[in-house]
């Protein structure tokens, strides 16, 4: 590193990954920074408040320096506990960079006017960093995951764990997982607000970039070959490809929750059914696997194509459903 008016030179490929919420953004960071010589920094947004007095946002520097050096938060370690906030959001410093940096990078998920201002800054002392895009292609297992974790709980966890949640709302059949029950009004409103939402995350996306990100990493495709879609990362940034066994003794977390999606929503029927005037709907909900869908695939389902479904809104006092999330009995599965 070179310090030259007061920039940092970064030599290494580094990224800001800008995403929403719950599309397995911790196990993509995870996973990256399992690489020999890459860290991402899993929302990096809780730093900047953290050290500026819990307000956005700390300055642009702070982030850099992240960038500059955060290989030598080596693997899990990438991801530090609290007691060691501060450390990792600096890139843990005191620890030397014996292998220097593949690549660095940090995700954004709180995407507003102030962190928008910050990555432009960012942009400002490192001219050289790319800006790259997680997005979840089915809208609406990526909806499910939102109002599964209302219940309590997480979408991800260890390999080695059992259990996937803290919440007493949530109850286990061994062998079937655990079951919620969903309204499908409820659904589709919540449908409709992630397709918006990640609409929003993939403008930001192309107008920090000037264009089109330097690459869009999709859930689906991860889940599928997590491996080479971690490659393709690297390549498309500029990096070094990682070394051909490295994801042997990759010891990821793992999504908690079912990909057939009949044995974890006890009203699946119901939801079937009320998905079926609406084709590209349907075909997501009844996606059994990793089934990856274009960003606007199911955009006339979603802003055109629900007729009956608009009367059902109402009908459904769906404004009280999308305040509360579900309640205790749906979390239990129950109606």
């Amino acid at each position: 590193l070179a310090r030259t008016k007061s920039m940092l030179r970064i030599a290494h490929p580094h990224f800001v990954m800008l995403k929403g919420y719950h599309m397995g953004s911790k196990w993509i960071s995870e996973v990256f920074s399992q690489v020999p010589g890459c860290a991402l920094y899993f929302e990096y947004e809780h730093c900047l408040r953290a050290l500026h007095n819990h307000t956005c946002c700390a300055s642009a520097d702070l982030t850099l320096q992240y960038l500059s050096r955060g290989c030598a938060c080596s693997g899990l370690d990438a991801q530090l506990g609290r007691s060691k906030f501060e450390y990792g959001c600096r890139g843990c410093s005191m620890h030397p960079l014996k292998h220097g940096c593949r690549a660095s990078g940090v995700q954004f998920g709180a995407l507003g006017p102030s962190y928008e201002s910050h990555i432009r800054r960012l942009q400002e002392l490192s001219p050289t960093v790319r800006i790259v895009l997680l997005v979840r292609s089915n809208t609406v297992k990526h909806s499910l995951s939102y109002l599964r974790v209302s219940c309590g709980g997480t979408n991800h966890k260890k390999p080695d764990q059992q259990g996937v949640v803290s919440s007493t709302n949530w109850t286990s059949t061994p062998g079937r997982g655990h079951w919620i029950s969903v309204p499908p009004p409820v659904l589709l409103l919540s449908v409709r607000s992630r397709y918006k939402g990640q609409q929003a995350v993939v403008a930001l996306a192309h107008r920090l970039a000037g264009g089109d990100p330097a690459y869009t990493l999709v859930y689906e495709a991860a889940q599928r070959d997590f491996i080479g879609e971690i490659a393709n990362l690297l390549r498309a940034i500029g990096a070094s490809p990682p070394p051909t066994d490295w994801g042997a003794a990759v010891k990821a977390i793992v999504k908690s929750g079912a990909d057939n999606l009949s044995s974890a929503i006890s009203n699946y029927a119901q939801l079937e059914h009320a998905f079926r005037p609406t084709p590209c709907l349907h075909r997501m909900l009844t996606a059994a696997g990793p089934v990856e869908f274009g960003l606007d695939e199911c955009s006339d389902d979603l802003l055109h194509g629900l007729p009956q479904s608009r009367n059902t809104l109402s009908a459904w006092n769906i404004d009280e459903h999308a305040r509360r999330g579900l309640n205790d009995s749906q979390c239990r599965g129950g109606v």
